[in-house]
């Protein structure tokens, strides 16, 4: 009788084991089709960059106003290139969070950005890389070659080149929209526990489940359900195979398009881009436990 019971308890631990195997051999095969996955190179918002009504939905920013706020400067990647960044500093504070551009660049746009940042979330540092080597896009054609340019080794580089020259001892979360949404999760991975969370913002996700397990930060996803390209589908995926490897992972779909969270374009959604933007800040002020 004994024997029999442990016979059977042995069965259902290798039917379960069995089943998760199963599981993630099918979202392992399911995810390698995906566009953004090839031979581990991850290819962002790139895969849409010859699909023109991806460039259409990109309005050339309007001019804003900057305050005085703020700063660019430049650093040293770990391979030895001269880059830059926008760099807001807090009195006294350990704490920083990494702003990653949209597709036309560090612009003024995404400083401003920056610059509210700094007053939501005092006693934090914003720091804004570009991943763009210094050229900010004035035209479609423009963004699309420097997107194209970015290499994942060069731009985990400038990153890391980032971190060390202002933020080496600094806990971190990140930030980013569209490619930089992508660039926020990316800087996740690569920081491990150095990272406390990550946001994106209807950026290209990591589907490739080996990648992910390097991840320890807390994930928040904003997403449109009417976006063309990061599709709910696409983000659906994203959700299981984040499940599949046990990380934590929350998001948020609005019923708006692609880039509604971009006040300088004409795709801007006033009431969505406030909601979202409310849970970005809760999320991050939660991440670093500030008030």
């Amino acid at each position: 009788m004994v024997e029999n019971n442990c016979i059977k308890v042995m069965l259902r631990w290798l039917e379960t084991k069995t089943t998760a195997f199963l599981y993630l051999v099918v979202l392992t095969v399911l995810f390698s089709q995906c566009k953004n996955v090839e031979s581990g190179k991850y290819k962002g918002m790139s895969v849409f960059v010859n699909d023109q009504s991806f460039q259409n939905i990109h309005d050339i920013p309007q001019a804003v106003v900057l305050d005085s706020v703020g700063k660019m400067t430049e650093f040293y990647s770990t391979d030895g290139r001269k880059e830059h960044a926008f760099l807001i500093v807090a009195p006294n504070a350990k704490k920083t969070l990494l702003v990653f551009h949209e597709w036309w660049g560090l612009n003024d746009n995404v400083k401003l950005a920056c610059q509210q940042f700094s007053r939501e979330l005092p006693g934090v540092n914003i720091l804004a890389i570009d991943l763009y080597e210094g050229r900010v896009a004035s035209n479609p054609e423009d963004a699309g070659k420097f997107m194209k340019e970015v290499t994942i080794e060069k731009s985990l580089n400038t990153i890391r080149g980032a971190i060390k020259a202002f933020a080496n001892d600094h806990q971190l979360a990140s930030i980013g929209w569209c490619f930089g949404g992508g660039w926020s999760l990316q800087s996740a991975i690569e920081l491990g526990s150095k990272m406390l969370g990550c946001v994106i913002y209807y950026g290209m996700p990591e589907l490739e489940a080996q990648k992910l397990l390097k991840l320890e930060a807390p994930v928040l996803g904003i997403f449109g359900e009417k976006d063309a390209w990061i599709t709910p589908e696409l983000v659906n995926k994203f959700d299981d195979v984040m499940k599949a490897v046990n990380k934590k992972f929350v998001h948020y779909s609005f019923p708006a398009e692609h880039a509604f969270a971009n006040p300088s374009g004409s795709r801007y959604n006033e009431e969505y881009a406030k909601k979202a933007n409310a849970l970005a800040i809760d999320f991050v002020k939660k991440t670093f436990q500030v008030e």
